[in-house]
């Protein structure tokens, strides 16, 4: 086989790329939204991850739905003017590989958003994630459908953060709710209300951020993120 000085990775195979990769910090962070229920405000979260994320100071943001034509392409898709790139893990036979390619596209972090059934492809997602959020409304109902998703994100030896999502202002409940979603993970300690402006924003392609980044739903946001990266930051070998 012949030797090419000049290039210090010749001859290694694609895993050992991928390893030298997270060993001196030019991998990608993979973040996951994923909860059994609709309505638990998925897309809404993913969304404004990624946005914030760049407005933090993220290097090279992708999002990716795991369909074709999920949710976060149809907010994509209204945005105007900058925004970050999107992915579709819909068609690739693993997961594994079509986050591999984005890899390659030096991206520094892939927020993906996915559907309400836990499938086999969603599994394969949480197999690989760095970090897992879990919306959970205030709900008896929703409880037991977000603990499902971190018992078996768990099994497979990943970390993941509950979010009470779509809270009612001033309701008992949704303190309730974390108490109970605290005997199985953590929860974050940032709730997510329910608010108009959040809808107004995804209608529009936006984010609350950008709405009014004074309002209190930005406020949130911008709390939740910096306590996500935290976390995420702990979770992954390199430095996003």
């Amino acid at each position: 086989m012949s030797s090419n000085p000049a290039n210090p990775f010749h001859g290694l195979s694609h895993k050992e790329l991928m390893a030298l990769a997270e060993k001196i910090g030019t991998g990608m962070a993979v973040l996951t939204v994923a909860s059994g229920s609709r309505g638990a405000g998925k897309s809404t979260l993913a969304a404004h991850f990624a946005i914030q994320a760049q407005r933090a100071g993220v290097e090279s943001v992708v999002m990716a739905d795991t369909g074709a034509r999920g949710p976060l392409a149809a907010w994509w898709n209204r945005r105007s003017g900058p925004k970050p790139s999107l992915s579709s893990l819909g068609g690739a036979a693993r997961v594994s590989e079509a986050l591999d390619r984005l890899r390659e596209m030096k991206h520094k972090l892939c927020v993906v958003n996915t559907p309400q059934i836990m499938d086999e492809k969603v599994e394969q997602l949480l197999e690989v994630s760095d970090l897992v959020v879990i919306p959970c409304r205030p709900s008896r109902r929703d409880l037991p459908r977000a603990d499902q998703v971190a018992e078996v994100t768990h099994m497979l030896g990943r970390k993941s953060v509950f979010v009470v999502s779509a809270a009612t202002i001033g309701a008992r409940m949704s303190e309730a709710i974390a108490v109970e979603l605290a005997k199985h993970g953590t929860v974050s300690p940032v709730t997510i209300h329910r608010r108009r402006d959040f809808v107004e924003a995804m209608e529009q392609g936006k984010t609350v951020m950008e709405l009014d980044p004074r309002s209190d739903s930005a406020l949130e946001m911008v709390q939740l993120w910096d306590y996500i990266y935290e976390l995420l930051k702990k979770n992954v070998k390199f430095s996003i």
